[in-house]
């Protein structure tokens, strides 16, 4: 109880172990426990459900306003019927002690993080800037030569000139005697109505 010494006068303390008390007759509502502000917890049984209790919270300071308020994790298990048990003075304690060497140790790290040169962004740039060029580099050394439209034209042109004056050159093949011979066959066996020329024609009288 040395923990709330402060928030809970010691006659209220006794109030409250007295009224924790269950061979009480006639008593429905019992005392729980603290936590770290001096809040105090609750139990009562409703007599439409006697197997389930019900579980609320007294906030010591009763003009703030309900938001304002910061319920521990332990206690709003309880609350819900999450854990069975209910939360003391000295694990709650050592929770908040656990939060505190947390945050020293994130605020150290903090700090080491800070004194950690930075490097210098002009070198950075140049550095990136050379990488890239070297990554060009090889990609051109890889890819084969690319030829552009003109140079296929050109190299077309040179083809058809270096084509010409051969073809000028060239004369035409004489035919052979059997072709020769094959030829006057074929006009020879012509079609006879290719020569064949109408003539005039006069009836005959039998009389």
């Amino acid at each position: 109880m040395e923990l709330i010494k402060d928030k809970v006068p010691r006659f209220t303390q006794l109030y409250h172990q007295w009224r924790a008390l269950r061979n009480v007759p006639f008593r429905k509502k019992f005392f729980i426990g603290y936590d770290l502000d001096g809040n105090t917890y609750w139990e009562f049984f409703n007599p439409n459900n006697p197997l389930r209790p019900r579980r609320i919270v007294d906030y010591r300071e009763t003009r703030k306003n309900w938001v304002d308020y910061k319920m521990p994790p332990q206690w709003m298990q309880w609350l819900r019927f999450a854990r069975p048990t209910y939360p003391t003075l000295e694990e709650l304690a050592a929770d908040k002690q656990r939060q505190e060497l947390l945050k020293y140790r994130v605020m150290e790290a903090e700090q080491r993080w800070q004194s950690v040169p930075l490097k210098n962004d002009q070198s950075a740039q140049t550095s990136s800037l050379e990488m890239l060029l070297k990554n060009h580099k090889q990609q051109e050394q890889e890819q084969p030569p690319q030829i552009s439209l003109d140079d296929l034209q050109q190299e077309a042109s040179k083809s058809h000139q270096q084509q010409e004056p051969i073809q000028e050159t060239t004369k035409e093949p004489t035919p052979s005697p059997l072709v020769k011979a094959d030829e006057k066959l074929k006009q020879q066996q012509s079609n006879p109505s290719d020569v064949f020329k109408p003539t005039g024609w006069t009836p005959v009288s039998r009389r």
